[in-house]
């Protein structure tokens, strides 16, 4: 008992001892350094609350667990999540945050906006994955029958070479599965073909997938319409893909693939 009662005069003494040292610099630095405005004045305090911390280290963990603690509350109340303490800081001192061109580190969606085949170019209105927009060409609907059958055949390779899945639930789309095929997907919507008319005539039997050493993805489909003759389906880099090609199709046609325009 007499040593409990020993030890706790010494931390009483110490604390005394420090609360003293922190008026006393922080009177001497208020009457040296002319403090006028508040900031200045927050500053000071700041400085007492350091030496009285520094007196005592063993207490500075617990302190600045609260003071992140009370910053994570704040920043909660502002509909921001935190997950780690230390962030909190980092998201004190930020006054500039950077994101990509595709805006997928905000909404995590994509959208196909331009398609180019042999016939020529047409753009897609609509955004995200609401599969409601037009095919146009100049600003108007696309006119020209047979660009559109080379668009239709090319959204309906990527139709099929394709694991995501769109939803709709509560009148919001969303994929499940990779963003760029999930807007590959919508593209095909927007074009009249749906995913379960395509896997319907078009039934898979196999797949390759996607690799950094292929650069491309493959699937293997069985054509009804054609009595179940198998056909191989391909998306992936440009140049892989041009480079295993001998024709092009142009409309309703095929034609060989020159070196010119394979070039």
């Amino acid at each position: 008992m007499a040593a409990g009662w020993a030890i706790d005069t010494r931390f009483r003494l110490l604390g005394i001892v420090v609360i003293a040292i922190a008026v006393v610099m922080s009177a001497t630095i208020l009457l040296v350094d002319e403090v006028r405005t508040l900031s200045e004045a927050v500053d000071v305090l700041l400085l007492a609350v350091s030496l009285a911390v520094a007196a005592v280290p063993e207490g500075l963990t617990a302190i600045t667990t609260i003071v992140l603690s009370l910053g994570m509350q704040r920043m909660a109340g502002r509909n921001v999540i935190v997950r780690k303490l230390a962030a909190v800081e980092t998201l004190g001192s930020t006054t500039v945050i950077c994101s990509d061109k595709t805006g997928t580190l905000t909404k995590n969606e994509m959208t196909v906006r331009t398609v180019a085949t042999a016939g020529g170019r047409v753009d897609f209105t609509g955004i995200g994955y609401d599969p409601a927009g037009e095919v146009q060409q100049g600003g108007a609907a696309v006119a020209d029958p047979a660009l559109l059958e080379e668009v239709a055949k090319l959204l309906r390779a990527a139709g099929l070479t394709n694991n995501a899945t769109l939803i709709e639930q509560d009148g919001r789309w969303s994929i499940q599965g990779d963003p760029t095929e999930g807007a590959l997907l919508v593209a095909a919507r927007k074009v009249g073909l749906a995913r379960a008319e395509l896997d319907q005539r078009f039934p898979r039997i196999g797949e390759v997938p996607f690799s950094s050493e292929r650069k491309l993805m493959s699937t293997a489909h069985n054509d009804r319409a054609h009595d179940d003759r198998v056909v191989v389906f391909a998306k992936g880099a440009p140049d892989v893909l041009l480079a295993r090609c001998t024709h092009e199709r142009v409309g309703e046609t095929t034609l060989p693939l020159s070196d010119e325009r394979r070039a």
